[in-house]
Parts: structure tokens; sequence; C-alpha cells
């Protein structure tokens, strides 16, 4: 099935036998009394509804060239006389016999529309058809799941993912009423709710939304427009961001609707350490307290810790945040170490703390195994990162530099990546002889890990050197997979044990009836190969769907952002 076309000055477009609905329906039946639309003015009517955030209008029209009524609700006098002019500019040619034909239609605009961008247009029975223009995560008005009047969203025909057990259940229908799962049931006993929107899954596999919880986005504003959109695009409903600058922090927050975001600001590292972009430089105790307030203050989800930190100001960061409820993350400082670090409470441990060496450098020793014992016992939470490991140790290998997501990267932050690379690749050869025996040891570190039962996250690195958001993520998880780790136990450390960690167990991680609609549509089994995640079909974020073009759309204009 073809979409029907895009909108554009001047542009004829026909009703054909089969419709599919980009972003909204697929497999659905044509409205047989309409052949031909003429729509020459529905490019500026978008561009005035970007001005309001969100229009609808019901108009009713009759077999001539004007419509009968048009009512539009909500929305400023310059957009209904925009909406008027555009009706009356516009041609519907077949009456249904005599009858007067009823259309509906609604903009969903989030982020002012540009020239560049094309609407679409489809129909929906009873005599519905949507326009959709544009997507962005940085919301400048109230999103719509789908079409007004339209209650639900029927995914139809999938084979949903159990991440948990480890199973898939065959042909099921999906039914999401507004952001959450309303039902799951095989597909032959499904009872579609009255206004609902179809979507045929074409026997694809769903997952819940995935998380990367290791990521740095909201460190500067041009890097934080052109990444966000990344990970929507590869699946990734939910980051963890693990270091940035307040006001962004701050901003992002109020703007962004997704992904969804849990943040830490600014990092809080030893004295010196300074970084307009990421860091704050901690002295003592009592500067570790006040810091802590203040980032308490300005709302931020957790607090974030580093190598320099120093001991009694470490404690002192525990003991603010403790009084705040706010759970502590990051390196493990080197006056603290891991055995501490869990037993004081840290949330999670970053890297296997690979900065040092990692905290087990010798595997098979009693200290490894009594040092899992305690992460196990208090569910300290690792972050492998395998992926940034690995880039650091084969930076040698040009493939990197000449990977085409980088296109995705602002050319500025790639330059700095050049750079860096390019210093580098000075080095002599035992480095990185020596870097790549260090992963390598890392790597199996992480299959131990998942061996002793330490609950793990996936997360990337995203955002740093070579990186590149969102499709990290699935580079991370095949990463975690050759460490030794079966399929749907890497898929959990993305979906189930990034909602437990987060304490969002009730809302998020699994597909069940009652949990948020964050999901990912795949073209083939997760459980037979890690590697399929990034085979998307479809990303379906808090009840809204996300096809295939609208997936590509959000590409291009990154890509196009990350030019500029």
């Amino acid at each position: 099935m073809t979409p029907i076309g895009q909108l554009t000055s001047g542009v004829i477009l026909a009703v054909l036998l089969q419709v599919a609905v980009p972003g909204v329906l697929l497999g659905i039946e044509p409205l047989a009394c309409v052949e031909e639309l003429h729509l020459p003015a529905y490019p500026r009517l978008i561009r005035a509804a970007a001005l309001t955030g969100v229009a609808r209008a019901t108009v009713s029209i009759g077999d001539g060239e004007k419509p009968l009524a048009v009512s539009v609700d909500g929305v400023t006098t310059l957009l209904k006389n925009t909406v008027t002019e555009a009706l009356e500019r516009s041609r519907f040619r077949g009456s249904c016999k005599g009858e007067n034909v009823v259309f509906q239609f609604v903009f969903e605009l989030e982020y002012p529309v540009t020239r560049d961008n094309q609407a679409r247009v489809t129909f929906k029975p009873p005599n519905v058809f949507f326009i959709r223009a544009g997507y962005s995560p940085i919301s400048h008005g109230p999103p719509i799941s789908r079409g007004d009047g339209t209650e639900s969203l029927v995914i139809r025909n999938v084979n949903v993912v159990d991440v948990l057990t480890g199973s898939v259940k065959p042909r099921q229908a999906v039914t999401i009423r507004g952001e959450r799962i309303e039902s799951i049931l095989p597909d032959h006993e499904a009872r579609f709710p009255p206004r609902a929107a179809v979507a045929d899954g074409k026997n694809g596999f769903l997952i819940p939304g995935l998380w990367d919880m290791h990521v740095h986005t909201l460190w500067d504003p041009t890097v934080r427009d052109t990444f966000l959109p990344l990970f929507t695009a590869n699946g990734v409903t939910g980051i963890r961001d693990m270091g940035g600058r307040l006001d962004i922090v701050k901003s992002t927050r109020e703007a962004a609707k997704f992904p969804r975001m849990v943040v830490s600001g600014p990092i809080l590292d030893g004295p010196g350490r300074d970084d307009p972009r990421s860091t704050v430089g901690i002295g003592g105790p009592e500067q570790a307290a006040q810091t802590v307030e203040g980032l308490v203050e300005a709302g931020v989800d957790f607090i974030k810790v580093y190598t320099q930190l120093p001991r009694d100001a470490y404690y002192a960061v525990v003991a603010a945040a403790k009084r705040s409820n706010l759970p502590v993350a990051g390196h493990a400082p080197y006056q603290v170490g891991a055995v501490e670090a869990a037993r004081t409470g840290m949330r999670s441990i970053e890297h296997m703390q690979a900065e040092t060496g990692t905290y087990c450098p010798v595997l098979e020793s009693a200290e490894c195994r009594d040092l899992l014992a305690l992460f196990r016992k208090r569910k300290t939470y690792q972050t492998p990162t395998l992926l940034v490991r690995r880039i650091r140790s084969h930076i040698d290998d040009n493939a990197i530099a000449a990977a085409k997501v980088l296109r995705y990267v602002p050319q500025p932050v790639r330059n700095e990546w050049m750079e860096a690379r390019k210093k580098t690749l000075q080095r002599p050869a035992a480095y990185f002889e020596r870097i790549k025996q260090d992963f390598r040891h890392e790597a199996a570190l992480a299959g131990l890990l998942h061996r002793s039962h330490v609950p793990l996250l996936a997360g990337s690195d995203a955002g740093t050197n070579f990186v590149v958001p969102g499709f990290s993520l699935h580079e991370e998880l095949a990463l975690l997979a050759e460490a030794g780790m079966g399929a749907a136990a890497v898929l959990r450390t993305a979906t189930l044990h990034a909602a437990e960690f987060l304490n969002q167990g009730g809302e998020f991680g699994t597909v069940e009836p009652g949990k948020i609609a964050d999901l990912v549509l795949l073209e083939a089994n997760p459980l037979v190969d890690i590697r399929n995640t990034s085979r998307i079909r479809a990303v379906i974020q808090g009840g809204t769907l996300l096809d295939r073009d609208a997936l590509d759309r959000i590409l291009r204009e990154a890509a196009d952002r990350a030019r500029r």
C-alpha cells in the first residue's frame, strides 16, 4: 500500500482503491464517494496553523465548489480566515449521490513549519481525513495522538515480545487509548472501539520503547536540537542524561515532551575541574552540600559524581542527596572506590570503573566475586557502556571516522571529534595494543556481571566522541550480546531494567495493559537476533504512531540541521 500523496501547492491528489495513512493508519478502506481533490492553498494554511500550535476544524461540503458550512473551534481569527480561504479555493469532486459529505481534518503542529516541510493527506472512514505536518521533540503546542474524534489507536497483526519471559505472543491486537495501552488480545478476538484508528502491524514485532541510560546531549543548544530527534527516530523513547548545562536542562524540560528524560544537570567533580558545559569543581563538603541543594531546587532527577571528587565532598554529596530523596550515580571517585560507593548507596556505577582499569582487574579473583555479590545485594546497577570503550580502543580504525551516521553530528562537533582522533593517532603502536586488550577485558567483565546476576543498564555514552545518539544504543545492545548475554537479557537492559531502576516499573518497560504506550514496531524478531532492534518499522511514543516515512523525515531534518 502506498500513501495518497503529499500536499503541495497545485497538486492533484487521486484517491486510490487502497489507502495508507503515514503516521496514523495502515490498511483501511477508501472513501468511494470522492474521486479527486485539488488543494492549492493548504501549504499556507499549515503555516498559519503553526502560529497556534493546534487547529481543529470540521467542514461540511456539498456537491459544489464551496463549503456549505465551516466550523473551527479553539483557534485564532487569523487561522479561521485562512481556513475559510483555503476551503473556498479548494475543489471537491464527487458528491456521494448528491448527499452532503462530511470531512474532518486535524493539524498537528509541534514547531513552526517551513517551506521544506510537507503535509500528508489521508482518508479514514467514516469520511474523515487527516493532515499531519512535521515533527519535533521540542514541542511548541499540545501534541495530538490521533485525529479529533478518534479516541483509540489499534495496532493489529503484531507479535508482542514479552521481555520478562523472553517469549512472543503471536498475532495480537494492541489497543491504545490516549497514551496508555488499554488491551492486548488475539487478533481474531479484537473488537475495535468506535472511531478507532487502525494500523496493520504486518506481522511485525512489538517491543517496549528503548531507553539509553547514559547519554550527553544537554551541554549545547545546537547539539540538543540535533541529537534529541535522533533518539525518537531510532526507537529510543527515553534517555538518562549524565551531565549538561543547567540552563539547557531547564529549558529542555520545559519544552520537550519526547524523548522522556531523566537528567542530572552538571557533573560534580574535584577542585579545578570546572567546565561551563557540564561540570562543577567541588573543593570540600560545604560547597558539595550547597551545590546539591541548588540542583535540588533546579529540579534535577539525580546527582552525578565523578572520579576526582574528594572523599569528604563525596560523603557530603551523598548526605545532601539523601535528605532530598535524590539518587546518586556516576563514577566511583578515586578516593572512594566501588566497594564504598555501593555501601553508601550509589544507585549506579558507570563504565565498570574502566577509567582506572575496571574494579575487577582479575575476573576470577575472590575480591571480584565479593564485589559483584555486594553489587547484587545492594542492587547497585552497572552501565557497561561497551560501545564508547570499543570506539576509544579502535580509534585507529578508519571506518569509525567514515561512518555514515556522522552526517547527523553538527559540523563543529564533528570537527572536534576529528581533531581529537588526529592527536590520538600520534600515539605509539603499543598504546593501541594495550587499549584493545583493555577493551577485551571490559567486554569479558560485562559478561561476568550478567552471569553473576548484577543488574545491568544499557547506556552508550551517546554524544561523546563518535558515539552518535539513537544509533549508538543498537550498537551497545549488539556488543552486550557479543559479551555473552542472551538476546532477551540484552533487551531487558534497555527496557525492563531501565523502568525498575527509575522506580517506574508500573509505567513502562514491558508491553502490558495499563502501561504507557511507548513502543517500537520491528521488522524482525529481536529475540532471534538483537540487531533486529535497529530494523524499525514504526515508533509509538505516548500513543502517537510515527511510521517509517515520519521517522525518515526526522532523520532528514536532523541531517539538514547538522549541516547548518
